[in-house]
């Protein structure tokens, strides 16, 4: 009887596993910059936060990904209970909807997502959040989808972040100058002895795009091979103050357009800052020089009331000659038939006659 039942709970055991899978999250490290392969059509990702004593009751989240159209993402409250997937790729427990109150803001800026979830300081509760990534059923897997994950237990936390992340640029043929906004903080006054990294690339827009949905997640591959340009300027001071940066030797073979992405890495920091992709265009000369290529459809639009003036000009010109050149052919026929008429009327009878002149003639 005891050998039967033990069989029976082996044979359950051994069933279950064939039809179930149990799923072990991935530890996410606070304030730690993780980049994932997405390879899995679901994918979970667990923060830890108990008994961590910088938590708080709002909690920051900053996740960016190659290709955000292709998946969805929800937060739920973790309380380390197994997540099992069964034959028909249920979960349990449900993972499919956010908890109600859970997230209390988001913003996009610079191709990712920062949230605020607003989550319980209770002491019976771990507050640890799992995130649940799902790709769509219309795309198969990606084996170069990536997603970026960076939180922290206390949103307060934030060291640095860029207040204007637009890029002023101006080209002056082989040399690209560039104004950049300062790096803010929230904790730090004095950025005297604070370094940052500065690096430049520039891609086609129209190769970049086709390979990411996200043009600012390259960030994540550490890929070098379709940039046009790359250069690091390392070391920077004086992080704090707008800066001014030229690149120099901008000689690309290119009339497509294309884009400038800037990230900077500040010293003791983990995040990535990134300012917003500029657009421009570069052509090559005959003397081999880099100059901007002519918008043509901009010129006409800029320039047709002036080609209306001239083609009116010339029209009129041309129909002022031909009245001129109409009136002097009516005159000249004119005179034409008066002296043939003259010379009809003209008396031709004494042609021939001999005349006796006088001793006066």
């Amino acid at each position: 009887m005891k050998s039967s039942i033990l069989f029976l709970f082996f044979a359950t055991l051994i069933f279950s596993k064939i039809h179930c899978i149990i799923i072990e999250p991935v530890n996410i490290l606070e304030n730690n910059l993780d980049m994932l392969t997405l390879t899995n059509s679901w994918n979970f990702f667990l923060l830890k936060n108990s008994n961590n004593p910088n938590a708080s009751n709002k909690m920051l989240i900053e996740i960016m990904f190659s290709h955000p159209s292709k998946y969805d993402i929800t937060f739920n409250k973790y309380k380390e209970e197994s997540i099992i997937m069964d034959d028909k790729k249920k979960f349990t427990p449900d993972y499919t909807r956010n908890q109600t109150g859970l997230i209390l803001n988001e913003e996009q800026n610079v191709g990712r997502s920062k949230l605020t979830l607003n989550i319980s300081t209770s002491k019976d509760d771990k507050n640890d959040i799992i995130i649940y990534i799902k790709r769509n059923d219309n795309y198969e897997s990606g084996a170069e989808d990536k997603v970026m994950i960076r939180y922290l237990s206390n949103a307060t936390n934030e060291k640095f972040y860029l207040s204007n992340t637009t890029i002023n640029l101006v080209k002056d043929k082989k040399v690209l100058n560039l104004t950049l906004g300062g790096i803010s903080s929230n904790i730090i006054d004095s950025f005297t002895h604070l370094y940052a990294n500065f690096t430049f690339d520039i891609f086609e827009k129209e190769t970049l795009e086709k390979n990411l949905d996200n043009i600012y997640s390259y960030v994540l591959y550490n890929d070098k091979r379709i940039s046009l340009y790359h250069k690091e300027y390392i070391n920077q001071q004086n992080i704090n103050n707008n800066k001014f940066i030229s690149l120099n030797n901008v000689t690309i073979n290119s009339k497509k357009e294309l884009l400038l992405l800037i990230k900077v890495s500040v010293f003791k920091s983990t995040n990535i800052l990134q300012y917003e992709a500029a657009t421009f265009k570069l052509t090559k000369d005959s003397d081999g020089t880099d100059t901007d290529e002519v918008d043509t459809k901009k010129n006409i639009k800029e320039n047709k009331p002036t080609l209306i003036i001239i083609l009116a000009l010339y029209s009129g010109a041309v129909f002022l000659t031909f009245i001129a050149v109409f009136i002097y052919l009516t005159i000249k026929n004119k005179n034409n038939d008066k002296n043939n008429k003259n010379a009809e009327d003209y008396d031709y009878k004494n042609i021939g006659e001999i005349k006796t002149l006088s001793e006066d003639d």
